[in-house]
């Protein structure tokens, strides 16, 4: 989770003046690092970091779910309204951005109060505060277009779904371990483990003497299972 906040009371008082000027800004971490932008068409720097210009990035309103569904918006890299200096295409920076994992990962959506004298930043207010649902790259007769969904972290918690441990997981951790394939086996069959004890064997039928299943393992975790 971004949550990025800088001067805050001291913006909020500038917001208060008769004549006000702000910039809408966003950050996005897609792994280690946190990239910045901002609706401008100069670089800013802000509490010691540098916020990239996007001045035709294009922001919709945050839809609220008040309460019972998940915040939304959206964020809109137009190619059409792009001009790129290096020497890849317009084309080829927004696909580039979609070489980093953006799914499910960390953003925020913020306001910059910048001084009506001097133009530089007062403070940074937090304004939502979330993650990327989806980033879908169009490509037509124009050009590209990145539009970046964002949803609250209510979404991200609503649509988590159980993750199952299997023999293949357990394999990439402890190769040759064969506890899951065995309990899976059981479990199937309709057997059952009795787990947080010493040892313990599977009801159903299966290898080992009498109740089936045969396996031992730690009463801690499954890693020391040992085989017959």
């Amino acid at each position: 989770m971004i949550v990025e906040s800088y001067n805050e009371a001291g913006a909020l008082d500038a917001l208060m003046e008769p004549y006000i000027s702000t910039r809408i800004c966003f950050s996005v971490k897609p792994e280690a690092e946190i990239f910045r932008f901002v609706k401008d068409a100069s670089q800013m720097e802000l509490d010691g970091k540098t916020y990239h210009p996007v001045p035709y990035a294009e922001f919709s309103n945050i839809a609220s779910g008040d309460g019972q569904a998940a915040d939304t918006g959206s964020i809109t890299l137009d190619g059409a309204n792009i001009i790129s200096h290096s020497e890849q295409s317009v084309d080829e920076v927004l696909q580039s951005l979609l070489e980093f994992p953006l799914r499910d990962r960390p953003v925020q959506i913020g306001l910059i109060v910048l001084n009506t004298e001097t133009m530089a930043p007062i403070g940074l207010i937090p304004q939502f505060v979330g993650f990327i649902d989806q980033a879908p790259l169009e490509v037509n007769d124009s050009g590209s277009r990145l539009d970046i969904h964002v949803a609250s972290f209510r979404a991200y918690a609503q649509r988590q779904v159980a993750r199952t441990y299997s023999d293949t997981d357990h394999q990439a951790r402890f190769p040759g371990d064969k506890a899951l394939r065995w309990i899976s086996d059981a479990v199937f069959r309709g057997g059952k483990y009795a787990w947080n004890s010493t040892s313990a064997r599977g009801s159903g039928a299966g290898r080992g003497g009498g109740g089936g299943g045969g396996g031992r393992y730690n009463q801690h975790h499954i890693t020391d299972y040992h085989h017959r």
